[in-house]
């Protein structure tokens, strides 16, 4: 389900409107609305801390564990910056949560529903912190990753570890289930992230692309960009070309045979044109003119 608000894109996940759906069919409404309240305020930090350091959000996904901010020009940014925007909606939750409990121990406001909704703000931030994507604190490990290893590289070792938290949440789902626990939400959750990480993979890739496509328009306006050249074999495929582009900095590309003859060169902007032309497995030497 998508909404509009001029031009922010809205997205409510569809577990997320399951979970809502049951919730009131048990009979947990309120209980369910103080989560949403709790995810809508942790998502909203993201988005405020995001548009004061200066980026935009395209898009907002509602999720069962939090949510997911898309912002614009965010992929090859200083790593400071996504750290910032990473924290901001753990750290929100704990505030929250610290506040309500010094409210509890003055004894200005006690209630289940009060103690479930701080109990709701820790989880949101305890559980956003574990450092695997697609979770906060796996974008935090990603940007800090990215100042040795590259943007990419963090990206693929962040989604990697959240594979490997999903599935040991699964099969942890389903031991306890086999001991006799009716909870099936390890395996829900596990189940989910996969799905999550799927579409940061997409988004990654689409974003990735992007942001190399507009150094152009940055080196018309700025007039200078760093560069750096690559040595590719003929037959290397546009896939394995693109993995070695970096954000921030324009590259040529010098094209050689079995003997080690240049056959040619090409430039970014040719790369991408002909890997979306042509698709990821098309051989760079088939980009040139002959």
């Amino acid at each position: 389900m998508i909404f509009r608000i001029n031009n922010l894109k809205i997205r409510f996940n569809i577990l997320f409107i399951l979970i809502l759906i049951f919730a009131f069919i048990i009979g947990v409404e309120k209980e369910i609305f103080i989560v949403f309240f709790a995810v809508f305020i942790h998502e909203g930090a993201h988005c405020i801390v995001g548009e004061i350091i200066g980026y935009k959000v395209s898009e907002i996904e509602l999720t069962p564990y939090g949510g997911a901010a898309k912002f614009e020009g965010l992929i090859g940014a200083p790593p400071l910056d996504d750290i910032i925007i990473s924290i901001s909606g753990p750290l929100i939750n704990i505030i929250i949560a610290i506040c309500c409990v010094i409210l509890d121990l003055e004894g200005l406001i006690g209630s289940d529903l009060f103690i479930f909704f701080i109990k709701t703000n820790l989880y949101l931030a305890g559980f956003n912190l574990i450092p695997v994507l697609p979770l906060d604190g796996g974008r935090i490990m990603r940007a800090i990753l990215s100042i040795f290893t590259g943007y990419r590289k963090a990206t693929e070792v962040g989604i990697l570890s959240g594979k490997i938290l999903a599935i040991i949440m699964f099969f942890f789902g389903i031991y306890i289930i086999f001991l006799g626990s009716l909870n099936i939400t390890p395996i829900i959750v596990s189940l989910f992230i996969f799905w999550s990480l799927k579409n940061e993979e997409q988004y990654f890739i689409y974003a990735y692309i992007n942001s190399i496509s507009k150094k152009t328009k940055i080196l018309k306006q700025k007039g200078t960009l760093n560069h750096y050249s690559l040595i590719i074999f003929k037959e290397t495929p546009l896939k394995n070309v693109i993995k070695r582009f970096v954000p921030n900095k324009y590259c040529t590309i010098k094209i050689i045979n079995e003997k080690g003859e240049i056959l040619g060169e090409l430039t970014e902007k040719e790369v991408i044109r002909g890997l979306l032309d042509k698709g990821i497995w098309t051989k760079i030497e088939d980009l040139l003119v002959k």
